[in-house]
């Protein structure tokens, strides 16, 4: 019979080859889902996308995220039909005259005082975020090479998620961004404001992707409709999913309407543009809130991490 110290010996020894095995199965099933990450990351479209975490041991963002190149629809969605698009005709074929925006037809939407092009000639925006920008199409007798074509060209940036000790995922560049260059369009699913709202009831986590297209601006004035589409990148989506808030941004968006989306003040891509110069290394963060952070009916309040010096505390959610 063995001795009751060698029963506790076999037992322990048991117990730490029991430990270890757990040990190592979580660490391969924590390097397959970073390999697995990281090969979605290179079939992402544009220019590269890295990956790094410093701060601990999670292998990756949530492996059921879904990395999209555009929109998503759910059923009760009425896609746009591109045959309701139109381009410009007298436009040359190396390009709209940015200096005649009257001579486009792409911008008869425009009154006269407010009738330009969204982009100068090193397709930098020049607009102010949240006014309307319009891009030629493939119906325009204007070439690949116009300048007018900026989002429609994709993401020319790289860029890099990366863990934070206190905000979870977000997004650096990798090189200098000027003021007014192009970085993303925010990808998701294309839900109805029912849906939207059931899901942030039941999500409070999920709601911070709910992206509400509850704007449309023409001129200098931007007109607010209530919300018949919300974007929600929750399970899918880009890079973008992972911007983080702040009270302090450095980048900002604009409603983009041209190219795939047939014109409407429901359905338009959100297109992220830099408000600064931008540093290498520099995280991107946008408000959630657009130019304000005031709370709606129905929100709640976040504690917000941004670290800037106009940090309110606090940003609204669902």
């Amino acid at each position: 019979m063995l001795a009751e110290e060698d029963l506790m010996g076999n037992s322990n020894e048991s117990f730490i080859k029991s430990e270890s095995v757990c040990e190592d199965e979580t660490s391969e099933k924590k390097a397959v889902s970073r390999k697995q990450f990281l090969g979605r990351l290179y079939e992402i479209p544009g220019a590269a996308i890295s990956f790094c975490n410093d701060v601990d041991d999670e292998p990756c963002p949530p492996g059921e995220f879904e990395f999209i190149n555009g929109y998503r629809y759910s059923p009760n969605v009425k896609v746009p039909s591109p045959e309701s698009m139109f381009g410009c005709e007298g436009c040359h074929i190396s390009g709209c005259h940015l200096k005649k925006p009257q001579s486009c037809s792409c911008l008869d939407d425009l009154d006269d005082k407010h009738r330009k092009f969204a982009y100068n000639k090193d397709r930098k925006v020049i607009i102010p975020p949240r006014h309307l920008i319009i891009e030629c199409n493939r119906y325009c007798s204007c070439g690949p090479d116009c300048a007018t074509r900026v989002v429609q060209r994709g993401r020319l940036i790289p860029l890099e998620i990366f863990k934070t000790p206190k905000k979870g995922w977000a997004v650096r560049t990798q090189r200098i961004i000027q003021r007014g260059m192009f970085i993303d369009v925010y990808r998701g699913e294309v839900i109805d404001h029912e849906e939207a709202e059931r899901r942030g009831s039941i999500d409070h986590q999920g709601s911070v992707y709910l992206f509400d297209l509850d704007f449309f601006s023409k001129g200098e004035e931007t007109q607010e409709f209530g919300s018949a589409y919300t974007i929600d990148a929750r399970h899918c989506g880009n890079v973008t999913r992972f911007f983080n808030h702040s009270c302090d941004p450095n980048i900002a968006i604009w409603p983009v309407v041209g190219h795939e989306l047939a014109r409407t003040e429901r359905l338009y891509e959100l297109a992220f543009f830099a408000i600064h110069d931008i540093k290498i290394g520099e995280e991107l963060c946008f408000n959630y809130h657009g130019e304000g952070n005031q709370k709606k009916e129905g929100q709640r309040g976040v504690i917000c991490h941004c670290g800037s010096e106009k940090c309110t505390g606090e940003f609204f959610i669902l």
